[in-house]
């Protein structure tokens, strides 16, 4: 019975930290990016204000999930795996949803809110896999 349960794969928690931080950096990156193409001229304030506002309501709708799947809890690799692809699809649906909201209540150019917004939910997926994928393998029993 022992060697059954030392076998059974162990819980643990995601760096929630690490993942929260590197989403502060991609909302970083995503205002400085916005802020070097409109003072380089390739946007003007109006575009550069409705992709800014949009990446950030993305990066932020990215944050907000990662805080509702409560990564600090330990649970096992399996579990982890079905509450991030949750997560994922939930925020897929949201995300749109609030891109259409900001851009009827600020008025700003809904083309540059859209692509903002796909670009922020882009960044934002990428920095919490990278997060995620090593934190995984480090705790699974099979060592990755």
């Amino acid at each position: 019975m022992s060697d059954l349960k030392s076998r059974l794969p162990k819980p643990f928690p995601l760096p929630t930290p690490r993942l929260l931080g590197v989403l502060a950096l991609a909302s970083l990156a995503f205002a400085g990016g916005v802020g070097i193409l409109a003072a380089s001229g390739r946007l003007d304030a109006r575009l550069a204000s409705g992709a800014l506002v949009g990446g950030l309501a993305a990066i932020a709708i990215s944050a907000g999930s990662i805080v509702a799947f409560r990564p600090w809890r330990p649970r096992t690799a399996l579990a982890w795996q079905s509450i991030w692809m949750a997560s994922t699809a939930i925020r897929l649906l949201l995300t749109p949803a609030v891109l259409v909201s900001v851009y009827f209540a600020a008025l700003l150019p809904g083309g540059a809110v859209l692509l903002g917004g796909v670009a922020g939910y882009g960044l934002a997926l990428v920095v919490e896999s990278l997060v995620i994928a090593s934190a995984v393998p480090r705790n699974s029993p099979e060592g990755g």
